[in-house]
């Protein structure tokens, strides 16, 4: 189980996370593996993974994505990255259900902050 974390302050936010996965194998073997959850996407947005292990890699397409259509501003940052990640969570729920049965141990949770550079 991950956990994660948002706060917001008058002065900013703060985003923990936790920095372990535990992946299930399909034999039952159990496996614990180092995951980074948290990414930072510009100087003033970030977002964070929980649940499945696979939100690493989703973040870290994500991260790319923003720096591919150079997006700075959360105001701008935020459609594109929902639309990027609805797209990407249906896909992996698509792969994921081929194989297991629907389980929230398989879901992916992701919180999006960022600073307004209007606000």
């Amino acid at each position: 189980m991950s956990q994660i974390i948002a706060c917001k302050s008058t002065t900013g936010i703060v985003l923990g996370a936790d920095s372990s996965a535990v992946e299930f194998g399909m034999d039952g073997t159990v496996r614990h593996r180092p995951i980074q959850r948290l990414h930072v996407l510009t100087p003033k947005a970030a977002i964070l993974a929980g649940g499945a292990s696979e939100g690493e890699a989703i973040c870290r397409e994500l991260t790319a994505f923003v720096k591919e259509e150079k997006l700075s501003s959360i105001d701008d940052l935020l459609p594109a990255a929902l639309s990027f990640l609805s797209s990407a969570y249906t896909e992996f729920m698509t792969k994921r259900c081929e194989f297991h049965p629907v389980d929230p141990i398989h879901h992916l949770h992701f919180i999006l902050a960022g600073i307004s550079d209007t606000a």
